[in-house]
């Protein structure tokens, strides 16, 4: 869908992508907006495409938390990394995930390591197959 303020960014040079509905806090109705790309005038900072997600030979198994606010939502539930690139991965669960959720993964621990290495991620689109989901 056009709108007046999409056709003000072209106007302006700006490079929009896909829109997408963004639920927000406190708001009746869901607020559209568009992946912004690039500049047409600044070619330099174009946000290009991401680059896909690699499979990986070997799933690497993970737990995951949704994240409300400061808070944990529920229990760590079972996951599994079954894609990744430098900026995206492609995340396994059991059962779907809210788009736009924030998560809290933590990895298995390593043999000699203090702790878990923890990692944040915003899910942001399921991918086809059920229960994968695409995070950041």
């Amino acid at each position: 869908m056009r709108t007046r303020s999409c056709d003000r960014c072209r106007r302006q040079g700006l490079i929009l992508g896909d829109e997408v509905e963004v639920h927000a806090k406190g708001m009746k109705e869901p607020l559209r907006c568009r992946y912004l790309l690039g500049h047409e005038g600044h070619p330099e900072l174009g946000l290009g495409e991401e680059t896909p997600c690699t499979t990986l030979a070997e799933p690497v198994p993970v737990k995951y938390v949704l994240l409300t606010g400061k808070h944990f939502n529920e229990q760590m539930e079972p996951a599994t990394f079954i894609g990744l690139s430098p900026r995206q991965a492609v995340l396994e669960a059991r059962s779907p995930v809210p788009i736009y959720s924030n998560l809290l993964l933590r990895m298995e621990v390593v043999p000699g390591e203090a702790a878990a290495l923890e990692l944040y991620a915003k899910v942001i689109r399921p991918i086809d197959e059920p229960g994968n989901l695409g995070s950041r």
